[in-house]
Protein backbone atom coordinates (compact mmCIF):
# COMPACT_ATOMS: atom_id res chain seq x y z
CA UNK A 1 0.00 0.00 0.00
CA UNK A 2 1.18 3.14 -0.91
CA UNK A 3 0.50 6.27 1.79
CA UNK A 4 -0.55 9.57 0.24
CA UNK A 5 2.92 11.16 1.79
CA UNK A 6 4.97 9.16 -0.53
CA UNK A 7 2.37 10.13 -3.74
CA UNK A 8 3.47 14.00 -3.00
CA UNK A 9 6.91 13.73 -2.67
CA UNK A 10 6.66 11.78 -6.58
CA UNK A 11 4.69 14.78 -7.65
CA UNK A 12 7.48 16.83 -6.35
CA UNK A 13 9.98 15.08 -7.84
CA UNK A 14 8.76 15.09 -11.29
CA UNK A 15 7.71 19.19 -11.14
CA UNK A 16 11.16 19.65 -10.20
CA UNK A 17 12.12 17.35 -12.83
CA UNK A 18 10.17 19.03 -15.49
CA UNK A 19 11.15 22.30 -14.41
CA UNK A 20 14.83 21.41 -14.89
CA UNK A 21 13.59 20.49 -18.56
CA UNK A 22 12.25 23.47 -18.98
CA UNK A 23 14.95 25.75 -17.81
CA UNK A 24 17.67 23.19 -20.01
CA UNK A 25 15.66 23.97 -22.92
CA UNK A 26 15.50 27.51 -22.31
CA UNK A 27 19.08 27.92 -21.77
CA UNK A 28 19.72 26.39 -25.42
CA UNK A 29 17.45 28.44 -27.09
CA UNK A 30 19.25 31.37 -25.69
CA UNK A 31 21.96 32.64 -28.06
CA UNK A 32 25.06 32.90 -26.82
CA UNK A 33 26.11 36.89 -26.73
CA UNK A 34 29.38 37.62 -28.91
CA UNK A 35 31.86 40.38 -27.32
CA UNK A 36 33.70 42.49 -30.13
CA UNK A 37 37.22 42.61 -28.89
CA UNK A 38 36.95 46.43 -27.85
CA UNK A 39 34.65 45.02 -25.01
CA UNK A 40 36.74 41.74 -24.23
CA UNK A 41 39.63 44.28 -23.52
CA UNK A 42 37.69 46.98 -21.39
CA UNK A 43 36.80 44.02 -19.20
CA UNK A 44 40.23 42.75 -19.04
CA UNK A 45 41.81 45.79 -18.14
CA UNK A 46 39.41 46.42 -15.23
CA UNK A 47 40.15 43.11 -13.94
CA UNK A 48 43.76 43.99 -14.24
CA UNK A 49 43.24 47.11 -12.67
CA UNK A 50 42.18 45.10 -9.65
CA UNK A 51 39.32 47.40 -8.57
CA UNK A 52 36.90 45.09 -8.49
CA UNK A 53 37.53 41.23 -7.91
CA UNK A 54 37.34 38.83 -11.23
CA UNK A 55 34.17 37.02 -9.89
CA UNK A 56 32.51 40.54 -8.83
CA UNK A 57 33.70 41.46 -12.14
CA UNK A 58 32.42 38.70 -14.21
CA UNK A 59 29.35 38.46 -12.09
CA UNK A 60 28.44 42.23 -13.06
CA UNK A 61 29.30 41.81 -16.85
CA UNK A 62 27.27 38.39 -16.84
CA UNK A 63 30.27 36.10 -18.11
CA UNK A 64 31.61 32.91 -16.70
CA UNK A 65 35.09 33.68 -14.84
CA UNK A 66 36.67 31.39 -16.64
CA UNK A 67 35.71 32.53 -20.09
CA UNK A 68 37.07 35.64 -18.22
CA UNK A 69 40.42 34.04 -17.71
CA UNK A 70 40.71 32.20 -21.02
CA UNK A 71 40.11 36.05 -22.60
CA UNK A 72 43.40 37.25 -20.60
CA UNK A 73 45.71 34.56 -21.99
CA UNK A 74 44.78 35.10 -25.02
CA UNK A 75 45.44 38.79 -24.48
CA UNK A 76 48.81 38.33 -22.73
CA UNK A 77 50.12 35.81 -25.02
CA UNK A 78 49.33 38.06 -28.01
CA UNK A 79 51.42 40.89 -25.90
CA UNK A 80 54.05 38.81 -25.53
CA UNK A 81 54.40 37.93 -29.32
CA UNK A 82 54.19 41.57 -30.10
CA UNK A 83 56.76 42.10 -27.99
CA UNK A 84 59.07 39.69 -29.48
CA UNK A 85 58.69 41.07 -32.96
CA UNK A 86 56.17 38.30 -34.12
CA UNK A 87 53.20 40.61 -36.20
CA UNK A 88 51.41 38.67 -37.57
CA UNK A 89 48.03 40.59 -38.83
CA UNK A 90 44.72 39.73 -40.80
CA UNK A 91 45.14 40.04 -44.53
CA UNK A 92 43.28 43.11 -46.08
CA UNK A 93 40.38 42.93 -48.28
CA UNK A 94 42.63 43.94 -50.86
CA UNK A 95 45.15 41.15 -50.34
CA UNK A 96 42.13 38.99 -49.66
CA UNK A 97 40.69 39.32 -52.88
CA UNK A 98 44.11 39.88 -55.03
CA UNK A 99 44.65 36.02 -53.60
CA UNK A 100 40.92 34.93 -54.74
CA UNK A 101 41.75 36.31 -57.97
CA UNK A 102 45.51 34.71 -58.20
CA UNK A 103 43.59 31.91 -57.00
CA UNK A 104 40.40 31.66 -60.06
CA UNK A 105 43.14 32.55 -62.63
CA UNK A 106 45.17 29.40 -61.58
CA UNK A 107 42.52 26.99 -61.53
CA UNK A 108 41.33 28.11 -65.28
CA UNK A 109 44.53 27.58 -66.33
CA UNK A 110 44.38 24.28 -64.83
CA UNK A 111 41.00 23.45 -66.20
CA UNK A 112 43.12 24.32 -70.38
CA UNK A 113 45.96 22.02 -69.67
CA UNK A 114 43.68 19.28 -68.69
CA UNK A 115 41.73 19.80 -71.71
CA UNK A 116 44.89 19.93 -73.96
CA UNK A 117 46.21 16.83 -72.15
CA UNK A 118 43.07 15.16 -72.46
CA UNK A 119 42.85 16.21 -76.71
CA UNK A 120 46.83 15.30 -76.71
CA UNK A 121 46.16 12.07 -75.56
CA UNK A 122 43.15 11.44 -77.72
CA UNK A 123 44.70 12.28 -80.90
CA UNK A 124 47.75 10.23 -79.46
CA UNK A 125 45.02 7.00 -79.59
CA UNK A 126 44.27 8.10 -83.35
CA UNK A 127 47.59 8.38 -84.28
CA UNK A 128 48.87 5.25 -86.74
CA UNK A 129 52.02 3.41 -84.69
CA UNK A 130 55.36 2.91 -86.05
CA UNK A 131 54.71 -1.27 -86.10
CA UNK A 132 51.42 -0.54 -87.97
CA UNK A 133 52.85 2.50 -90.56
CA UNK A 134 55.44 -0.77 -91.27
CA UNK A 135 52.96 -3.34 -91.69
CA UNK A 136 50.60 -1.09 -94.51
CA UNK A 137 54.17 -0.22 -96.15
CA UNK A 138 54.98 -3.80 -96.23
CA UNK A 139 51.68 -4.30 -97.44
CA UNK A 140 51.59 -1.91 -99.91
CA UNK A 141 54.84 -3.14 -100.97
CA UNK A 142 53.90 -6.99 -101.22
CA UNK A 143 50.87 -6.01 -102.89
CA UNK A 144 52.29 -3.93 -106.08
CA UNK A 145 54.87 -6.50 -106.11
CA UNK A 146 52.13 -9.56 -107.32
CA UNK A 147 50.04 -6.30 -108.87
CA UNK A 148 53.33 -6.01 -111.00
CA UNK A 149 54.29 -9.72 -111.29
CA UNK A 150 55.00 -10.09 -114.92
CA UNK A 151 56.02 -14.22 -114.48
CA UNK A 152 55.79 -16.87 -111.71
CA UNK A 153 59.74 -15.58 -110.86
CA UNK A 154 58.86 -12.13 -110.47
CA UNK A 155 56.93 -11.96 -107.29
CA UNK A 156 59.76 -14.31 -105.77
CA UNK A 157 62.47 -11.57 -106.66
CA UNK A 158 59.96 -9.25 -105.17
CA UNK A 159 60.46 -10.61 -101.99
CA UNK A 160 63.79 -11.37 -101.92
CA UNK A 161 64.29 -7.45 -102.71
CA UNK A 162 62.26 -6.72 -99.21
CA UNK A 163 64.12 -9.30 -97.41
CA UNK A 164 60.63 -11.00 -96.63
CA UNK A 165 60.53 -14.78 -96.70
CA UNK A 166 57.38 -16.28 -98.75
CA UNK A 167 55.84 -17.69 -95.19
CA UNK A 168 55.13 -13.84 -93.82
CA UNK A 169 53.72 -12.74 -97.15
CA UNK A 170 51.72 -15.77 -97.31
CA UNK A 171 50.49 -15.13 -93.83
CA UNK A 172 50.08 -11.29 -94.62
CA UNK A 173 47.67 -12.35 -97.43
CA UNK A 174 45.72 -14.77 -95.75
CA UNK A 175 45.26 -11.88 -92.86
CA UNK A 176 44.32 -10.12 -95.16
CA UNK A 177 41.55 -11.55 -96.85
CA UNK A 178 39.93 -12.88 -93.64
CA UNK A 179 40.02 -9.24 -91.36
CA UNK A 180 41.04 -7.19 -93.79
CA UNK A 181 43.16 -3.97 -93.06
CA UNK A 182 42.91 -4.97 -89.41
CA UNK A 183 44.09 -8.24 -89.50
CA UNK A 184 47.68 -6.41 -91.82
CA UNK A 185 47.95 -4.71 -88.26
CA UNK A 186 51.06 -6.03 -85.96
CA UNK A 187 49.28 -8.14 -83.29
CA UNK A 188 51.31 -6.95 -80.54
CA UNK A 189 50.27 -3.85 -81.12
CA UNK A 190 46.84 -4.97 -81.28
CA UNK A 191 47.14 -6.51 -77.99
CA UNK A 192 47.87 -3.08 -76.46
CA UNK A 193 45.38 -1.35 -78.24
CA UNK A 194 43.08 -3.97 -77.02
CA UNK A 195 44.52 -3.07 -73.10
CA UNK A 196 44.37 0.42 -73.74
CA UNK A 197 41.06 2.04 -71.46
CA UNK A 198 38.97 4.14 -74.10
CA UNK A 199 39.71 8.02 -74.34
CA UNK A 200 43.43 7.08 -73.81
Amino acid sequence: MSDPASKGKRSATSKTGETARELLRWTRQIPRRKFPAEEKIRILLEGIRAELSVAELCRREGIHPTVCYHWLKGFMEAGKARMRGNSLRDATTAEVGHRKGENERLKQLVAELSLQNLMLKKAWARAPRPTAVRADARRAEAGGAQAGAAGPGAKQQSLAALGLPRSTYCRWQLRGRQAGDGGLMDRRLAGRQALRPKGF
